[in-house]
């Protein structure tokens, strides 16, 4: 007969400092896995704040670029303006070479000159919720001023699209078509006729009606010159808010 030997199931009991060093082994784990990630979500945040920073520089960047040619544009307009106005009395019509002045201020009329800010970088920032990222209070205090500036900005631009449509709409009133009409070329291009003395008018020099289009004028022209201004000053903020952020994320300065 086998005799079957039951195995001993009895288990020595474990000191208490063995089960302290157990403990401290977990713990130590967990402590160190933890740590890690933080670590890493610290790296990967502050890649992604500078990131953000080098892609917003480059939407100022862009902001400035565009700025100073809509300025250009804006104070080009604003002498056209003011020429038109000075030239436009009932005896214009007297004087070809007046005439012919006007007529080479029309771009000033019925060009729109306003600018569009890039809101790529931000809108992201902020829909995302990534403005957490940025290190220090006093930088997301700068960008969001920034970008609350461009809203009064924005807000003198609706200002100017009302006049330059009140100008536009005495664009017809003013210059005379019939002697005057523009062609297109194979491209599909507006063509403009060479201004010839003596076949071109003022179409109204009814004293009333140029009264009503030389005031229109007039607040055109201030409206035009508070954009410019509002423009220029943002320039300056944008200028300035890039040196600040090239400064405190080292970045190259090209």
């Amino acid at each position: 007969m086998e005799v079957h030997h039951h195995p001993d199931l009895s288990h020595k009991k474990k000191k208490f400092r063995e089960y302290l060093l157990e403990f401290l082994m977990i713990f130590l784990a967990v402590t160190m896995g933890f740590i890690a990630e933080n670590i890493r979500e610290r790296i990967s945040d502050r890649s992604k704040e500078k990131e953000y920073i080098e892609s917003l520089v480059q939407d100022l960047k862009a902001d400035t670029a565009v700025a100073r040619r809509t300025i250009e544009a804006i104070t080009s307009q604003m002498y056209g303006l003011d020429t038109l106005e000075m030239l436009l009395t009932p005896e214009v019509n007297k004087n070809d070479s007046a005439v012919y002045i006007c007529y080479r201020q029309r771009l000033s009329i019925y060009n729109e000159n306003t600018m569009n800010f890039s809101n790529r970088t931000i809108t992201q920032l902020f829909s995302s919720g990534n403005m957490r990222l940025l290190k220090k209070q006093s930088i997301s205090d700068q960008i969001t001023g920034y970008y609350s500036e461009i809203k009064e900005v924005e807000a003198q631009k609706v200002f100017y699209l009302e006049y330059f449509h009140k100008c536009l709409d005495i664009y017809q009133e003013i210059y005379e078509f019939d002697s005057y009409h523009t062609k297109v070329n194979t491209r599909g291009e507006i063509v403009f006729p060479n201004i010839e003395y003596g076949k071109i008018h003022v179409v109204t020099t009814d004293a009333a009606d140029l009264r009503k289009y030389k005031s229109t004028i007039e607040f055109t022209k201030r409206i035009v010159d508070s954009y410019r201004t509002d423009i220029q000053k943002l320039s300056g903020q944008a200028d300035s808010l890039i040196g600040f952020l090239t400064q405190e994320y080292a970045l190259d300065k090209n």
